[in-house]
């Protein structure tokens, strides 16, 4: 199960997977839940067990919100890889502090994601 945490206006959501990605994962048993704050998304974090969560660096007027996800999965004590999707210019800007606090990787573009998916979910031969 993938929790993402996505914007109104995000890079990716799942709704930018082709049908025949999303139907491949739903396939191999996998789901995702949507979260459109972080606060929502804590919420799910403490109800359900996750393979992986991604989120967007950018969320409503917050610019760092991955950052500061990450932060508050720490404190959690999460052990759940955390994949940040982002633009490049915040690629430049946070993706140092992202992988020191503990994301797994910082990406941009929907290949780069579907391919971690693939990995982290077990799915990869």
């Amino acid at each position: 199960k993938v929790l993402i945490f996505q914007g109104a206006n995000t890079i990716f959501n799942v709704g930018s997977l082709s049908e025949s990605v999303i139907s491949f994962f739903e396939e191999q048993n996998i789901h995702f839940d949507i979260a459109l704050t972080t606060e929502q998304g804590l919420k799910l974090y403490r109800k359900e067990l996750y393979d992986l969560i991604i989120t967007d660096m950018g969320r409503g007027d917050e610019s760092n919100a991955g950052i500061t996800l990450i932060k508050e999965l720490n404190f959690l004590h999460c052990q759940v890889p955390v994949i940040v999707y982002c633009s490049m210019a915040a690629i430049r800007r946070y993706s140092d502090e992202a992988i020191r606090l503990g994301a797994y990787r910082v990406v941009n573009g929907t290949a780069n994601i579907t391919s971690l998916i693939t990995d982290i979910c077990g799915l990869s031969n």
